[in-house]
């Protein structure tokens, strides 16, 4: 994938990694659209590069995703990359009566959402040269961490939907790609420590968007990070791993 003077529509691109990968694509020359529901944290990425273009969307709600698709074709007619990014994570449990609201918004800003803005923009991106749809999923496309089972199911559904776009999109020369990291250390999933306000560890930020940018460049149409490659040859045992350390 040609990682410069493009122009990269980017969901969940005012935190953690897509403010990173917002600020690395700027840096290689492109022009980045960053989405976000937060208009503070918009003003500070944008504030990062003259190359970064802040739009306020709140990605749960289907008419804002039909209104962005019309802004932005009509705004940015250059667009040839979207880059499904953005996602929220919430505790699972099963054994109790679950929050159907927070159950409801998984399902919408990590899956449907980009399924959606997918649909909506592929007419458009198949007139451009070189276009792509990357597709955010994770190690836990290929084995859930039960704690987070709706998330991790929403990741899983992502991987294979990203096939299934891969294969109808073939004949139109959109590329689709797929990014998985591992644990990052980024603050998705604050309800699940006692300190908010604190990162989940994992992999350094810089160092996740080192290698999936490497990966972009390089090609791949699946860039596995970290643990998802292991996740991918052995489900069972890293299940087993995953779920044992969580069980403390």
């Amino acid at each position: 994938m040609i990682l410069n003077d493009r122009t990269i529509l980017l969901t969940g691109g005012s935190n953690g990694i897509g403010r990173a990968l917002a600020l690395r694509f700027a840096e290689l020359g492109n022009t980045v659209i960053a989405l976000g529901r937060d208009e503070t944290r918009l003003a500070e990425v944008s504030a990062l590069s003259p190359r970064i273009h802040a739009r306020q969307c709140d990605l749960e709600d289907a008419a804002q995703r039909v209104e962005l698709a019309e802004w932005v074709v009509k705004e940015h007619p250059d667009l040839d990359v979207i880059f499904n990014n953005a996602a929220v994570q919430y505790r699972f449990d099963v054994t109790q009566p679950i929050d159907l609201v927070k159950a409801q918004q998984q399902l919408e800003i990590n899956l449907l959402a980009p399924l959606h803005l997918a649909s909506l923009l592929v007419d458009h991106l198949a007139t451009r040269p070189k276009p792509a749809i990357v597709n955010t999923t994770s190690a836990l496309a290929f084995t859930p961490l039960v704690e987070i089972g709706v998330y991790s199911a929403t990741k899983a559904a992502l991987h294979s939907l990203s096939i299934s776009m891969r294969y109808q999109l073939r004949d139109r020369g959109i590329d689709v790609i797929e990014v998985l990291p591992p644990k990052v250390d980024t603050t998705i999933g604050a309800e699940l420590r006692d300190d908010p306000n604190s990162t989940q560890g994992g992999m350094p930020v810089p160092e996740l968007v080192r290698q999936a940018v490497a990966g972009l460049e390089s090609g791949e149409q699946e860039i596995l990070i970290g643990l998802s490659a292991q996740a991918k040859v052995d489900p069972e045992a890293i299940f087993h791993r995953l779920n044992n350390e969580n069980t403390h």
